[in-house]
């Protein structure tokens, strides 16, 4: 069985506009901090999760990830440890 190697994620970058889009969701102080551990959690982390578990069982690198925002969604650029870029 092959094993992908997947390269430390450096760097991580990530948009103003991804900020932009999780402010846009807290709307109440008192559950700023909460909300946004939520979006992260519920969202963005379950996607990365989702597409790196994908990427390793084809025997695809990864050596970073850019974060963007379109049509108010998250978008995600992965840049595999040859230096190109996927758009997904």
């Amino acid at each position: 069985m092959k094993h992908a190697w997947v390269a430390p994620l450096d760097p991580f970058e990530y948009s103003d506009d991804v900020e932009k889009l999780v402010a846009s969701h807290c709307t109440e102080s008192e559950s700023g901090g909460r909300m946004i551990d939520a979006i992260l959690t519920n969202t963005m982390l379950t996607d990365l999760n989702r597409e790196f578990l994908v990427r390793m069982m084809e025997g695809k690198s990864i050596a970073g990830v850019k974060v963007g925002v379109a049509d108010g969604q998250f978008s995600y650029a992965f840049e595999r440890s040859a230096g190109c870029i996927i758009m997904d």
